[in-house]
This record gives C-alpha cells, sequence and structure tokens, in this order.
C-alpha cells in the first residue's frame, strides 16, 4: 500500500505499509516514508521494490510471495478504493466544520450528511446571528456560507444527497465489521445497485419527494427555487432543455447524481472483487451452505498460487465443509445434552467465523490447498488507514493521491498541438519528457476549436483507470462544448516486457540530453510569452504609459 505525502518542508514522499499474516495473526504496520524523485510509475515501483528487498532478503521469500515479482517491474498489490466523489462545495466546507469526520469511514461520512440535513434550520439561524456580530472577518465568512446555502442549486443538492445515501448506508457499516460474509454483502451491494437502477429508469417516483423536500426548505429560509437562466450556448454548467425548475433539477442534478453512484458501485465492487471475496465460502461458520461451485472464482483468480490441481481442491473442500458440519452436529448434539442434563458438562466447539481463526484452525498436512487461500484472504489489502494515519501523525501537511499500482508499468502523456482548429491529440506512455519520443497508446480528432488568447488552455483532459486496468482519456473543449473519448484495453496491442524495460534503460541513458532539449523548448516559449507581452504593450498607449516612465518614453 502507498500514499503520497508532503511534510512541513514541502518534500513529496510515499509511505510504506505490509500487510501479513504472523504467527496466526493479521498484522498491518506501517514501515516507513520514503523519499522520492520519480513519480513516473515505473519510477515508483522500483523505489518500492527496492526499499522491501532491503527490508527483508530475497532468499528468504517464499514461492507465494509472487507479489514481489522483479521481472514485472511492479507490485500485485491494486487498491480498490478511488477518491471520493466531491460533493457540493459549501457542504463539503461546512461538514468538516460541524463534525471532525474520519475520511477513511464511509459510515462516519452518511452520518455527517445526515446530521447537516436534519440542523439545516438550526445552522442558518446560528449563521444569520454571526452576520450581525461585530467581527468584521466572521460576519463576511458567515454572509459567504449563508448566500451558498440559500441557493437553488444546494436547496435541491441537499435532500437528493441525503436520499441516496440512505440506499447505501448500511453497506461500509456491515463491511466495516469483523465477523462478515462477504458473498452476503455482495448480494445485498446488487440489490442496491439494481433498486438504484430501477430509480434511474423511472426517476419521477422518488425525485417528486426530494424536491418537496427542497420547496420546504426553501419556504422555510424565505426563498425560492428558481431555475437558471437557460441560452443557446453556455460553457460553465449543463444545459439540458426544461420548461420549469422540476425539470431542470431532475436532467441536470438528480440524474446525473444517480449516475455517479452506479458508476462508483460497480467500479468499487467489480467482478475482480467478487472472485476475490467468494474464499469467504471456506470459513467455516458460512461453508454448510456453500458448494465448490461457489468457490471457484477464487481458485481461477489465485491457481497460480495454490499448490494443487482443482480436482485437489474440490476434495479438501468437500473434506473442510464435512468436518465443520460434524463440529456443528456435535455442538448441536451438545446443547440438546446439556439442555436434558445439567450435571453433564461438555465443552462446545468453537466454530471460526474470520479468515485468521479459521487459518489458525486448518492444518495444512490434511488442506494444504485451503490454508493457503485463507492466507490469501488474511492477508489481502483491505484498507489503507495505517498509511493515512501514520501521515496524520507524523505532521505532513497534505494526504494526497492514492497511488494506484500494476495498471500501467510506464507514465502516460499527451501533446496538443496549438493554433488549429482541428487537431489530433495522441496519447502516449514511455518516462521520456519530450511526447513525441514515445510509445503510442491511442489518438483522437477534436474539432471546431475555438481561438483563444495566448496561453490560455481550452482543452481539458481527463485520464480514468479503473481497477480492471481499463484506461479512458477523454478530451473536451470548453469553448464549443467539444467532446471525443477513447478506452484503451488489456488487450490493445501495446509494448511487451522487453520492450518496456528497453524503453526504461533509454530513459535513464538520455535522462540529461532529454532535459536539455525541454529547457530549450522551455526557453523557447518564453521568449515568445515575453515577445507576445512586449507586443501588445506596444499597441496599447495606456499599458504603455503605465509601465513606462516618462523619461524613458523619449
Amino acid at each position: 500500500m502507498s500514499i503520497f505525502l508532503a511534510d512541513i518542508a514541502n518534500i513529496e514522499q510515499t509511505s510504506l505499509c505490509l500487510r501479513y499474516v504472523h504467527n496466526g495473526l493479521i498484522q498491518e504496520k506501517f514501515i516507513k516514508f520514503i523519499h522520492v524523485q520519480d513519480r513516473s510509475g515505473a519510477g515508483l515501483a522500483n523505489v518500492l521494490l527496492r526499499e522491501v528487498t532491503d527490508l527483508v532478503r530475497t532468499e528468504l521469500l517464499t514461492e507465494h510471495a509472487k507479489a514481489l515479482n522483479l521481472k514485472q517491474q511492479d507490485l500485485q498489490n491494486k487498491i480498490n478504493d478511488q477518491t471520493a466523489p466531491d460533493e457540493h462545495i459549501a457542504l463539503k466546507k461546512l461538514k468538516t466544520k460541524l463534525a471532525n469526520v474520519c475520511i477513511t469511514r464511509w459510515v462516519e461520512r452518511h452520518t455527517s450528511v445526515d446530521t447537516f440535513y436534519s440542523l439545516y434550520p438550526a445552522i442558518i439561524e446560528t449563521l444569520e446571528e454571526l452576520i450581525h456580530i461585530n467581527e468584521k472577518e466572521v460576519s463576511a465568512k458567515a454572509n459567504i456560507f449563508t448566500n451558498s446555502l440559500l441557493t437553488s442549486d444546494f436547496l435541491c443538492t441537499l435532500p437528493a444527497l441525503n436520499k441516496l445515501l440512505t440506499f447505501t448506508v448500511n453497506i461500509p457499516r456491515t463491511l466495516q465489521s469483523n465477523k462478515i460474509d462477504l458473498l452476503e454483502c455482495l448480494d445485498a451491494i446488487e440489490d442496491v445497485i439494481q433498486v438504484l437502477q430501477m430509480i434511474r429508469n423511472d426517476p419521477d417516483q422518488e425525485y417528486q419527494y426530494v424536491f418537496e423536500e427542497a420547496t420546504d426548505l426553501a419556504k422555510y429560509t424565505g426563498t425560492t427555487i428558481k431555475m437558471p437562466r437557460v441560452v443557446s450556448k453556455q460553457q460553465n454548467r449543463n444545459n439540458i432543455p426544461a420548461v420549469n425548475e422540476y425539470e431542470y433539477y431532475k436532467s441536470n442534478l438528480f440524474i446525473p447524481l444517480l449516475d455517479h453512484f452506479l458508476m462508483s458501485l460497480k467500479t468499487r465492487f467489480s467482478v475482480h472483487v467478487k472472485h476475490a471475496a467468494t474464499i469467504s465460502c471456506i470459513i467455516p461458520k458460512f461453508i454448510h451452505e456453500k458448494v465448490f461451485n461457489d468457490l471457484i472464482p477464487a481458485v481461477e483468480l489465485y491457481k497460480s498460487l495454490l499448490p494443487g490441481s482443482l480436482a485437489e481442491i474440490r476434495a479438501e473442500f468437500l473434506q473442510w465443509k464435512n468436518k465443520w458440519i460434524n463440529l456443528c452436529n456435535e455442538n448441536k448434539a451438545t446443547t440438546n445434552s446439556l439442555n436434558n442434563n445439567t450435571s453433564l458438562k461438555r465443552k462446545l466447539i468453537t466454530i471460526p467465523d474470520t479468515a485468521i481463526e479459521s487459518f489458525n484452525e486448518c492444518n495444512e498436512a490434511f488442506f494444504p490447498n485451503i490454508k493457503a487461500l485463507l492466507k490469501i484472504f488474511s492477508s489481502l489489502p483491505v484498507i489503507y488507514g495505517s498509511a493515512l494515519q501514520a501521515g496524520f501523525l507524523s505532521g505532513a501537511k497534505r494526504t494526497r493521491d492514492i497511488l494506484l499500482l500494476d495498471v500501467n508499468p510506464l507514465s502516460i502523456s499527451y501533446e496538443i498541438p496549438s493554433g488549429e482548429k482541428r487537431t489530433i491529440i495522441p496519447f502516449l506512455e514511455s518516462e521520456i519528457s519530450i511526447p513525441r519520443n514515445n510509445h503510442i497508446l491511442g489518438k483522437f480528432d477534436l474539432t471546431n476549436i475555438q481561438c483563444a488568447k495566448q496561453g490560455v488552455s481550452t482543452i481539458g483532459i481527463t485520464l480514468f483507470i479503473n481497477v480492471n486496468g481499463i484506461l479512458t482519456i477523454t478530451a473536451d473543449e470548453r469553448g464549443t462544448t467539444g467532446y471525443n473519448n477513447i478506452k484503451i484495453v488489456s488487450y490493445t496491442p501495446s509494448l511487451s516486457q522487453d520492450k518496456i524495460i528497453c524503453m526504461i534503460k533509454r530513459f535513464e541513458k538520455f535522462t540529461s540530453q532529454d532535459k536539455t532539449i525541454k529547457e530549450c523548448v522551455n526557453a523557447k516559449n518564453q521568449l515568445k510569452s515575453y515577445i507576445y507581452l512586449l507586443k501588445t504593450l506596444l499597441n496599447s498607449k495606456e499599458k504603455f504609459c503605465e509601465k513606462v516612465s516618462d523619461g524613458n518614453k523619449r
């Protein structure tokens, strides 16, 4: 697990945490902070591999520790949690003032939104009182917050967000408990996704209640829900046609929020996660209801780490299941005998209900494959709290980017030609600082680009990599809402491992030369900007008089 931090001196560093099984116990330890100079994918992988190799001798690693494969130049440690979706800016600011919310706990996040929604009238009254106090700074801030809370956008966002969170509030609460049936939880998540999809297909029934709540909030504050002015071309907000406020906020707010919820749930709980979670079938507490077919996805996913064949794993599963069914029956018989004869003393057998308890009860001599699966299940990186807490306790001022490793071994770059109304935008991968010398992943056209002032960027680039390794690249031109995108999946023709290593070596060999070329290009661009600025100054008499003294004018 790795997270970027910056210390008080603003020096970039990353934290190193290990999660493992030792003496029958799950250990998750913060190891150290590592100074980072190269933030590229290959550079970070090399740094982490070097640090891990220094901590543990390579010859002591077991054959199961394939996550540290030096040939692949990466770590097989995927962090499925991505940055949380941004909420309305005013809500985001105010909720941190109302409650100290733990950023690693989703239950507290849900609670904070619900609390804010419940206390909304009291918050408005408090802010209105603060506006009239004598302290100028406090009064100004209170006025800004009040104006933000009374906008129609906010009044419609708050009940909509609170409504959707009620569908997901029980999911993190259940997942944060220690003793759960993961397959049952994933089924519940699938039910939530289906319900949200039903609402998405017919949003009027649910949105009617949301809009009524927003209207009630507006009446309490003495405001009204108003639809923003809509023109033929808009750059800064959605421009979906609507005949009234109800239709406008349904199309521009509620439906996009629903889409975001659905996409987030499907991304976080992808097929890969579901396959890994099927290992929970072998937990003794839940195994009596499971069959071997329930375990097959996990076996296929981790077959390279298992010592036996599929037939051997099936035989072990049946024996393991029969063992715990018999022990459960013995417990029932013991309980009945204790109820019938209080003088009879027998000890009940504890049935393991967690991965680590099951791991400790499993005899590797009889169940080597079950033991290996339980070890994998116990050491899966389910949280990243240790790294975050280490950053907080060390006094780090910024806890920023959560690194997703093993997605792309090389850095991704792009190049946008200037001065053209139609341009081909190429996307490349390599460590070379000059884009045109890198390997092309893909490209697409962006047309009808409007002219803009020099130095003003009007093209926005978005890169998104999901947990399945699919890269989606989007480019949009803000002036004309021109839009295009491309998806790069794992089977897209790309570089072999040998070519990747060769490109990394070439980057290391010609780093100084590329740096010199880049400095020349930057100097040329700075000179062009200076000439353009000087030309603009000379063409404007007023600006020229302001910048030049009377003596120099002559």
